[in-house]
């Protein structure tokens, strides 16, 4: 398998980085429905968990992974007293929600899912049913190197 590397920063001075990165997500549209509950359990049965999105080098890779005619698939994103959380139980520091979105409901509880052509998010009733996507690999981590480099050119 092979690995990507998304950099987000290098400070150089005098040999001395800093280098700031972020591993992307495997993601796997499952053609099925099932409700956000459901497709939690899925997701974690078999892969990681629901599909998280760490910022916007996720959004393509996400989208790409839908196949069929469908116009929205789960998240790994829910309400939680009011605020939005990733299946995970990390916070949700990135977002693209759809113009109008997300909606608010004291009636039921609230999960995200991705408008597979725009990539944007909306919220819908987390007891209907959805295909979803799933993400495959380590929980989503930032990672940070800090050290000195030998006198060597470096090309982000």
């Amino acid at each position: 398998m092979s690995q990507q590397l998304f950099a987000w920063l290098c400070l150089c001075s005098s040999g001395f980085c800093s280098l700031c990165w972020s591993d992307p997500h495997l993601y796997y549209f499952v053609n099925e429905t099932k409700t956000w509950t459901d497709a939690q359990l899925y997701c974690r049965d078999h892969y990681t968990d629901l599909a998280t999105v760490d910022g916007v080098q996720d959004e393509k890779p996400l989208v790409g992974a839908v196949t069929g005619g469908y116009s929205q698939a789960w998240i790994g994103l829910h309400e939680v007293q009011s605020s939005w959380l990733w299946s995970d139980g990390s916070d949700s520091n990135y977002t693209n929600w759809a113009a109008g979105k997300p909606e608010l409901s004291v009636q039921q509880k609230l999960c995200g899912a991705v408008y597979t052509q725009s990539g944007e998010w909306s919220n819908e009733g987390c007891s209907g049913t959805l295909p979803f996507i799933c993400y495959e690999g380590e929980t989503p981590a930032f990672r940070r190197f800090t050290g000195r480099l030998p006198n060597t050119s470096i090309a982000i």
